[in-house]
């Protein structure tokens, strides 16, 4: 039995047992995960973690959107390693948080910049924080995150992931479109997309999603 937490790892699963792989997302605890409203896409910030800086996280990315970004904002950046930029409004915090909720408590958006990924823990737990979640136009994101917050690819190129089992198209993205999408969104007001977090974390929490897994894992015994 293949239990996937995420529709890329279903798409792929399903070819090799198609009659035993089930999809069920990862459930977000909205317990810890305290939801904040925010109004105004102020404060900007991005979880770089220790691999993000030069994987696919965007991080390098990112910082050459700044570049091109003329909104007056302030961007967060939260890194296990060192990151060094000019940029004056680009606030660099070595910090690794003990509990990932605290993750979540600064900034109106998280802006991730991701050329492929499944699940994506930041996102979803953001989301159910408060945040605005810039991101890329990919699969799976796009089946639930507001279209009005995502930027598209200019190419896709395949790679692996899981340890090289599953090939995965790869989103390549122009910084210039990052950029493009922050100053859209710069000092606008974000409510709605803060509602539909909110929203969107009551919906798969561990109480709507924990009778979900016990009834499969009961159907499946």
């Amino acid at each position: 039995v293949f239990l996937c937490p995420s529709k890329l790892d279903l798409e792929y699963f399903s070819k090799i047992l198609p009659k035993n792989s089930y999809y069920l997302p990862i459930p977000i605890n909205t317990e810890k995960l305290v939801w904040k409203e925010r109004k105004k896409a102020n404060v900007f910030v991005h979880t770089a973690s220790h691999g993000g800086v030069a994987g696919r996280k965007g991080t390098s990315l990112l910082i050459k959107a700044m570049e091109y970004v003329k909104a007056d904002i302030k961007l967060i950046i939260y890194s296990w390693s060192p990151i060094h930029t000019n940029d004056s409004r680009i606030e660099v915090k070595m910090q690794n948080f003990k509990n990932y909720w605290q993750c979540w408590q600064e900034g109106d958006v998280l802006v991730y910049p991701q050329d492929y990924n499944g699940v994506c823990l930041p996102v979803v737990e953001a989301m159910a924080s408060g945040l605005g979640v810039i991101t890329t136009d990919i699969f799976p994101f796009n089946e639930y995150m507001p279209n009005e917050l995502m930027f598209k690819p200019y190419a896709f190129q395949n790679t692996h992931c899981h340890q090289g089992l599953i090939e995965v198209r790869a989103a390549k993205i122009d910084p210039k479109v990052i950029a493009e999408k922050i100053d859209e969104w710069a000092g606008k007001d974000i409510t709605k997309f803060s509602e539909y977090g909110k929203q969107y974390g009551v919906d798969n929490s561990w109480l709507k999603l924990l009778p979900e897994y016990i009834n499969l894992f009961e159907s499946i015994l």
